[in-house]
């Protein structure tokens, strides 16, 4: 008999699907000189090792590392490496040079033989074999790492947003933004059933906050990448560990979920499937916190009554009031007692983005914890294609401008930071509910952090070694 279960679709990762893309036509058309200049320095500088049994080549590759170039396996120099100090005097007979790391140490050249000395005291043979930091040079070495940033540099220049690399890029870019619609909005539409019996929320025990750069990414203020380090630990409670969850349980929360129905939420149906991460919310923290209070506060031009179940679709229209639905919302928290929370979910900017900030404002204010997560992006996918080809080729320490993008996702971000609340973009629709349930769990947190002074002395392990 045929298995009737439901195939799990495979795993999403934009970024990975837009660097192999973007790798693809930048190493034949941009990069093969690089490319095959670097395999030519390598070549030499294995050359440079004379023993039969390959024991100088396994030496070599200490000091070299394994790395990508937008997909592509290349092999540079190292910064600093680890050998024995037999392995640097041989180092030394090949021709290769040894750069200071610690004062203290050095190999002078006496009689014809190289010896090791430290604090000027000759080091004996049979400490030889004791590992040492120390930087290897050789002008082949320097050569490798100089054509790895040039190409770098020229992917990096292959995808500055002139004109002339638009035109180049377009039929690139054109394809890729297809590829990327494809695997954000490939889910099951969700019907009127799935929302009378909305799904227990499971996701995985690591937050899909702290998976950065597949399906979505996040802004975080200290305060909650604290919170979230604590979380992972096992040291803070959280919904998604059953061994700390009971705590979370014992304390009276009451959350508010601002949902988005403006018009613009009808694209591509998005609207059912927040409608659908909603009602799972709701059913799931029910389930999971005794002590709860949730309610829904749809919104478009001006929020609607709070309702405390979805049985039914909410149909999209009008704008995005900001303000109206924080205000609201606000004043429904305002006298009630425990931990505060609200979820903000839109798919698009508030109608004026002053008011929004102001009125976020009031949050922090009133000691509720806030997070919003921007989903849906129908009209910006060919912008948040351009964004990650440039990210992928970004290099760090230099500068670049800022895509549009970038610039638009920063508008949202200045309303969670109006409150030092907590953001997630969300670029998979299909991950909805369990990136919802990922941010309500973080913001749960956050709050029972501040609410707990005994829970406020604790660092990360992390932290603690530092």
């Amino acid at each position: 008999m045929p298995d009737s279960a439901p195939k799990t679709p495979p795993p999403v990762d934009l970024k990975r699907t837009v660097r192999q893309r973007t790798g693809e036509s930048l190493r034949h058309n941009v990069l093969a000189g690089n490319l095959s200049a670097m395999e030519s320095q390598l070549q030499h500088l294995m050359a440079l090792c004379q023993d039969k049994q390959g024991g100088d080549r396994r030496v070599l590759m200490k000091c070299l590392q394994r790395t990508e170039l937008l997909g592509f396996p290349v092999v540079v120099p190292r910064r600093r490496c680890v050998l024995t100090i037999r392995e640097m005097l041989r180092m030394l007979e090949l021709g290769f040079r040894l750069g200071k790391v610690d004062e203290r140490f050095e190999i002078k050249l006496i009689g014809g033989r190289r010896l090791p000395y430290y604090r000027g005291i000759e080091i004996p043979e049979a400490k030889w074999g004791s590992p040492r930091m120390c930087v290897l040079k050789h002008d082949a070495c320097t050569a490798l790492l100089q054509t790895f940033r040039e190409a770098q540099l020229h992917a990096h220049d292959a995808l500055r947003p002139t004109q002339a690399n638009r035109r180049v890029n377009a039929k690139r870019s054109r394809q890729i933004k297809e590829e990327l619609e494809e695997l954000m909005f490939d889910f099951k539409v969700p019907t009127r059933f799935d929302l009378v019996s909305p799904p227990l929320l499971k996701p995985d025990a690591s937050s899909l906050v702290s998976q950065e750069r597949k399906t979505q990414h996040s802004a975080l203020p200290a305060s909650a990448k604290h919170a979230l380090a604590l979380q992972q630990e096992g040291k803070l409670p959280s919904l998604l560990n059953p061994e700390t969850q009971e705590a979370l349980g014992s304390v009276k929360h009451t959350v508010v979920i601002l949902l988005d129905v403006s018009a613009s939420t009808f694209e591509r149906e998005i609207f059912k499937m927040a409608n659908l991460g909603c009602a799972a919310l709701l059913n799931t923290l029910k389930q999971l916190l005794p002590k709860v209070s949730v309610s829904v506060i749809p919104y478009s031009d001006s929020a609607q009554h709070s309702q405390q179940e979805i049985d039914g679709f909410l149909s999209p229209g009008g704008t995005t009031a900001y303000d109206a639905a924080f205000e609201t919302t606000q004043g429904l928290l305002e006298k009630s007692k425990g931990l505060r929370s609200v979820i903000h979910l839109t798919d698009g900017l508030p109608n004026s983005l002053d008011d929004a900030q102001a009125a976020a404002q009031r949050f922090q204010t009133l000691h509720i914890q806030y997070g919003q997560l921007i989903f849906g992006h129908t009209k910006r996918v060919g912008d948040l294609a351009d964004y990650l080809q440039v990210e992928t080729v970004a290099i760090p320490g230099v500068e670049r401008e800022a895509t549009r993008y970038e610039r638009y996702i920063r508008c949202f971000t200045s309303v969670a930071e109006a409150c030092s609340g907590v953001q997630t973009v969300l670029w998979v629709m299909r991950e909805l509910p369990d990136s919802l349930f990922s941010l309500m769990d973080l913001v749960l947190g956050c709050g029972f952090l501040e609410h707990h002074p005994e829970y406020q002395h604790l660092q990360t392990t992390t932290a603690a070694a530092a």
